[in-house]
């Protein structure tokens, strides 16, 4: 089996969160059918991830859904 040492995650667009929010299940199956899509990843390679990776892959999604924050003065 192939050791996955890095992870590219493409910015999530309208049509991966819409698919998310149709999936059935939890949130983690949520996420990490998310992931599949921004990954390009296959469901079983991501699968063994550890716990650690997964929480970071889940916050770089949410980091992701956020409207970038104003920076300056108004």
């Amino acid at each position: 089996t192939e050791e996955i040492t890095t992870l590219t995650i493409k910015r999530p667009q309208a049509k991966h969160i819409r698919r998310m929010q149709e999936t059935k299940g939890e949130q983690l199956s949520k996420a990490l059918a998310m992931l599949v899509e921004l990954t390009g990843r296959t469901a079983a390679e991501l699968d063994r991830l550890d716990g650690a990776d997964v929480t970071v892959c889940c916050t770089v999604i949410g980091f992701l859904q956020r409207p970038p924050r104003r920076t300056g003065s108004r």
